[in-house]
């Protein structure tokens, strides 16, 4: 995901984020750019990355020392404990969910830590579970290799469940409804042929 792509396109799914917006979370953040570029954004605010390699959290913390950058903090840990972190008024999990060995304790902790207006953002693949009922997607087959070897060897990896990138559109909104995080809309996008967009509000399914 680029992350021009990520505001021009898809942060608008959120209506009004950035007037409200007074903490951020990208869960699983990887090299911390999409944390950097909000926090660029949006520079009254403060925001949080979280990721499991520590790697991954030195050079996103190095970079964003660079850029003067003193309301963003990366912090190593598991998704899973993410709630230790405090309450966000805007989560976003990017095609990460399906990666992690405890998915479903990761989707409570999501609706943990929203607060109570805030909202949440899921980018994920628009696949299926069987490989025959992907074969309307244009990437389908070479989605369903990299999930088996990638997606759900990674998440086997961490001794969990390995549901792989195309955990499914049946299978995703079950764990998102038993964590509390029933999405009260999914979106597809002109740009991306890939992947959907769940978004569900704090007020719905969050706390204070």
């Amino acid at each position: 995901m680029s992350v021009a792509a990520f505001f021009e396109r898809i942060l608008p799914l959120v209506p009004g984020i950035k007037a409200r917006l007074a903490d951020g979370l990208d869960e699983a953040c990887g090299s911390g750019r999409a944390v950097i570029a909000f926090a660029h954004a949006v520079p009254a605010s403060r925001f949080t990355g979280i990721d499991v390699s520590a790697e991954a959290v030195a050079s996103s913390t190095s970079l964003a020392s660079l850029q003067r950058l003193p309301a963003v903090r990366f912090v190593q840990g598991d998704a899973a404990e993410l709630h230790r972190l405090g309450t966000f008024d805007l989560i976003t999990a990017l095609d990460e969910v399906h990666d992690q060995p405890r998915p479903a304790r990761v989707l409570r902790r999501i609706h943990e830590s929203l607060r109570t207006g805030g909202m949440w953002l899921m980018q994920d693949i628009a696949g299926h579970a069987r490989l025959a009922d992907n074969r309307e997607h244009p990437l389908g087959p070479f989605l369903y290799t990299v999930s088996c070897l990638h997606g759900m060897s990674v998440s086997l990896a961490g001794g969990g469940q390995g549901p792989g990138a195309l955990w499914g559109r049946a299978q995703a909104p079950e764990m998102l409804g038993a964590a509390g995080l029933d999405s009260g809309v999914v979106e597809t996008l002109p740009h991306d042929p890939i992947d959907d967009y769940s978004i569900a509000k704090g007020a719905v399914v969050g706390r204070s």
